[in-house]
């Protein structure tokens, strides 16, 4: 274990010598609402469909302490409370020797109308990737099926169909091969599996594949961090992916949350300061938050900052008149006015 850190600190250090920084854009917040949660809020999902009102789900997993990190939870924010305040969502019916270290979640509505999460989880004492379906309730998650296959080597983000598939992608074709990234090598990709748990390439030669999201349940939006660009494939027959398109350039990109006609994107925009806000909490880390309008394909800043309020931002969702903004390493949410008129 400490080989792998000691490989990872190596290898994010060369972010220093091969990622250059893009210019931060004009701060857009002066102050937002934090919101304590457990270590570290990296992605986050509104749950309007499973009978609990209107809520966040948050996948909280401390990613500082790596493989000594200890077991991650959800947690739901009650978004119909005058002051919410985020809970763990607790879960039921899973085997006993269960690692619990949650990283990309997804929210469907399956076929048979129940509610179901796909969580990616990873064992990194073990080098242990899986995917976890749970049924979504009210009042808690409940296990259903854990799904690993070859073709899952370092999965970061997933999305789910209707009908129990699923996408997953491998930010790298080996977790621990980070020097892939900075060197701008395009060995991501994204796996479907149906419900079976059958796996096949859907798309191949990512530069670190990351966010995923399916809009209008038409196409599957990809967010390359190391070609900073957010791809668009049409949805074909069998979990086939179809006819890519860029929709939008995005340095650093990182989770997709999509609404209405447009598509929230986190960026990390200088990676070096990414990486000294990884090894100390104190340092800061630029964040932004864009969101592409999916009919024009432009782009414009939701939210940006220096790293005074908020560090590391890894997901930025919309609902009602806020941001909520996620972020990889400290325990909190971030909430900001915005209008989705400007």
């Amino acid at each position: 274990m400490k080989t792998q850190k000691t490989a990872l600190n190596f290898s994010l250090l060369l972010l220093l010598f091969f990622s250059a920084c893009a210019r931060v854009p004009q701060t857009t917040h002066k102050e937002g609402e934090k919101i304590q949660v457990a270590f570290a809020p990296e992605d986050l999902l509104l749950d309007t469909i499973s009978g609990g009102g209107q809520r966040l789900l948050i996948s909280c997993n401390d990613h500082r302490a790596q493989e000594k990190a200890p077991q991650g939870e959800i947690m739901q924010l009650d978004l119909s409370a005058p002051n919410p305040k985020a809970e763990i969502l607790p879960r039921s019916g899973e085997p006993d020797s269960l690692d619990f270290h949650p990283h990309g979640i997804f929210l469907t509505k399956g076929d048979d109308n129940q509610s179901y999460l796909f969580i990616v989880s990873h064992d990194d004492a073990k080098k242990l990737h899986f995917i976890y379906k749970y049924q979504v309730t009210k009042s808690e998650l409940v296990f259903i099926k854990k799904y690993a296959h070859k073709l899952i080597k370092s999965p970061n983000s997933v999305a789910a169909l209707p009908n129990g598939g699923f996408y997953v992608s491998n930010d790298l074709n080996k977790r621990t091969r980070r020097s892939d990234a900075f060197f701008k090598i395009k060995s991501g990709s994204v796996v479907y599996c149906d419900e079976g748990g059958n796996c096949e390439y859907a798309a191949k030669k990512l530069g670190y594949a990351n966010g995923l999201e399916i809009y209008k349940q038409t196409q599957l939006l990809i967010g390359t961090t190391s070609e900073n660009k957010v791809w668009a494939y049409d949805i074909g027959a069998g979990g086939q992916l179809l006819n890519k398109t860029k929709i939008a350039k995005a340095r650093g990109g990182d989770n997709i949350r999509a609404y209405q006609n447009y598509a929230f994107v986190a960026a990390h925009i200088s990676l070096p300061k990414f990486y000294f806000h990884f090894q100390n909490p104190k340092k800061r880390s630029p964040s932004v938050i864009y969101r592409v309008d999916m009919n024009s394909k432009t782009r414009k800043v939701a939210f940006a900052d220096k790293g005074g309020l908020i560090s590391a931002a890894a997901t930025g969702l919309y609902y009602n008149g806020n941001l909520y903004i996620g972020q990889v390493f400290q325990p909190f949410l971030l909430k900001v006015p915005y209008k989705i008129s400007d």
